[in-house]
């Protein structure tokens, strides 16, 4: 019987007398053989009985006035505060100087790679991951390969 039993929705369209005199007949007599909706429609009268119990709170003045005169009372932006000026050139010029930098660098790649750098000492990059970092004095004579003491 619950598969077919009517929402919540129509037991409350019951208690407001908004169904057409068609649909109350029919939701009247399922009430009559279902108990599980019959309980649900007095919890609903109930609950409606209890609301209408409550005291009617007045809120003494409008809000939506109140809200509406703070709102004329704040400063719009004017127009004339935004003033764009030379505006317009900072994507070029940021474009510009973006190219720029890309070309330079990449023509410092090209140039290290065909060879027109000075020659000079090989640069060791990995020599910082070696047990004792360039420049720094070596713990024991014997551990550093010039045996001297410095690297």
């Amino acid at each position: 019987m619950a598969d077919h039993c009517p929402r919540t929705l129509a037991l409350s369209a019951l208690l407001d007398g908004q169904l057409q005199p068609r649909q109350r007949r029919e939701l009247l007599a399922h009430i009559d053989r279902c108990a599980a909706c019959g309980e649900r429609l007095r919890e609903l009268e109930t609950l409606r009985s209890r609301f209408q119990a409550l005291p009617q709170e007045r809120l003494g003045f409008d809000l939506g006035a109140v809200i509406e005169a703070r709102l004329r009372v704040q400063p719009r932006p004017s127009r004339t505060a935004r003033r764009p000026g030379m505006r317009w050139l900072l994507f070029p010029l940021s474009g510009a100087a973006a190219l720029t930098l890309g070309l330079y660098l990449g023509s410092t790649l090209i140039r290290s790679m065909a060879g027109d750098m000075p020659a000079g000492p090989p640069m060791l990059a990995m020599a910082v991951f070696d047990p004792i970092p360039p420049g720094n004095l070596c713990p024991v004579p014997k551990s550093c390969p010039s045996g001297n003491g410095f690297r």
